[in-house]
């Protein structure tokens, strides 16, 4: 399972990745520099959650996407001895 984040969080990474995404890297230092100049009335623990999904997210989107495979069909299943389905 992934990290839960909170949603204001996400929101608010969001709202500035899509402002200044050039602003933005793959390091988290760098990232916590970034909301350091831009002065944002933030807790430092709610920077830092902030950072590292910004991280996250910039790997992501960076990184190419493996195809997905596609499952095959089961064949249909006969019933068993113990089934309620007569046929």
């Amino acid at each position: 399972m992934g990290k839960a984040v909170p949603r204001g969080v996400k929101v608010k990474a969001e709202e500035l990745i899509a402002i200044s995404p050039e602003k933005f890297s793959e390091s988290f230092e760098g990232n916590k520099g970034s909301l350091n100049i831009l002065n944002m009335p933030i807790a430092k623990s709610t920077r830092n959650l902030i950072a590292g999904f910004i991280t996250r997210t910039t790997k992501q989107s960076k990184k190419p996407k493996k195809p997905r495979a596609i499952p095959k069909k089961e064949a249909p299943r006969r019933p068993g001895r113990f089934s309620r389905d007569p046929y």
